[in-house]
């Protein structure tokens, strides 16, 4: 990657590790994770690179607290520099205890059938639900990143924020739910106090390195 000019800045080990599945896949719990680190870490120092490591994109939030549990009794929380969960078997739910980043780093409406609406009855995979999901994950469980699963597919769900069928593309409210975050809110921003907010308005503010301002309304 360095060679053809692409800066590895993270990398994980583990995908979902809780999880038994028919396809490749590894299970770890928060023990194991914690002696693979030992290992990984001073490997990727002795070969000259500052990537840093995330761990451990558990399948849902109360599965990453628990391997964030285990790693943290084995003593080898230091070995990580940003905690990753996703959010399919048990959605945000508060923080993790850690003062370390977090990120939500995969989540999707699986079962849904394809929709481009914005609003009808609150299902899954409307574009309002997902704005106020991502709003709650900044403000309610501190994320610093937030990422949908995935970009773009040839499916009849709501797995992608692009459907593709053949030559043409349907476009989801759930993309532009989430550009009216990343088109105004900026890599290394800041979020800081907003107040006002209640049941039906979901209110967040952050501070670009510009100096700048977004604040996030939803109504």
């Amino acid at each position: 990657y360095q060679a053809a000019g692409i800066k590895v800045t993270h990398a994980g080990f583990v995908n979902e590790p809780e999880l038994y599945e028919r396809y490749a896949s590894m299970i770890s719990n928060g023990t194991q994770s914690a002696d693979f680190l030992r290992v990984l870490a001073p490997t990727l120092k002795a070969a000259g690179l500052d990537t840093k490591i995330t761990c451990c994109d558990a399948a849902g939030w109360k599965s990453q607290a628990k391997m964030l549990a285990g790693i943290q009794a084995a003593g080898a929380e230091n070995l990580v520099s940003v905690v990753t969960s996703h959010g399919y078997s048990s959605p945000l739910n508060g923080t993790l205890n850690t003062t370390l980043p977090v990120w939500q780093t995969e989540w999707s409406d699986l079962r849904g059938n394809w929709t481009n609406d914005w609003y009808f009855n609150h299902t899954a995979g409307e574009g309002l639900t997902w704005a106020v999901t991502i709003q709650k994950a900044f403000t309610e469980s501190n994320v610093s990143a937030f990422i949908y699963w995935q970009g773009a597919e040839m499916t009849g769900k709501n797995t992608a924020l692009i459907r593709l069928a053949g030559d043409l593309y349907q476009v989801s409210k759930r993309l532009w739910a989430m550009a009216q975050f990343s088109r105004f809110v900026k890599p290394d921003a800041l979020r800081i106090d907003a107040t006002g907010g209640n049941d039906t308005v979901h209110v967040s503010a952050f501070k670009n390195s510009n100096g700048a301002v977004a604040v996030q309304v939803i109504n």
